[in-house]
């Protein structure tokens, strides 16, 4: 394999891998410190539970190359206690709340983002 080839796929990685870092960390702002809430209309922070959960599981999963069933259980099962951790850790902080349903939308969020991914390798190995 050429050299320019191996080091574009190389680079392709490493932007892959520092996005997934900025997005856990911009979560995990967003669940302790608040920096991120969303005005107080009912179903605003559910959508984002969803959409940041669903984008943390496809990342991490495209960045670990999780292309089995067994792998990506695990990449989900990773995120799925990160937001476990998170809502518990809401609990402790005055100013946050832990909720069952914001649990309930991570878990769908990463359950979209296991099919996508399944998708994606289905895709790929039809190709």
């Amino acid at each position: 394999m050429p050299m320019r080839i191996m080091m574009i796929r190389h680079l392709k990685r490493h932007k892959l891998r520092v996005l997934t870092i900025a997005l856990l960390i911009c979560m995990l702002a967003g669940s302790l410190l608040g920096v991120f809430s969303p005005t107080q209309r009912y179903g605003t922070d559910k959508i984002l539970h969803l959409l940041g959960y669903f984008s943390l599981s496809f990342l991490t999963m495209l960045t670990f190359k999780a292309t089995t069933w067994r792998q990506q259980l695990v990449v989900a099962l990773c995120v799925f206690f990160f937001g476990m951790a998170m809502e518990i850790a809401q609990y402790f902080i005055p100013h946050r709340r832990a909720s069952l349903a914001d649990l309930a939308f991570n878990t769908l969020g990463i359950m979209l983002g296991w099919l996508a991914i399944r998708f994606v390798v289905y895709w790929q190995k039809r190709r």
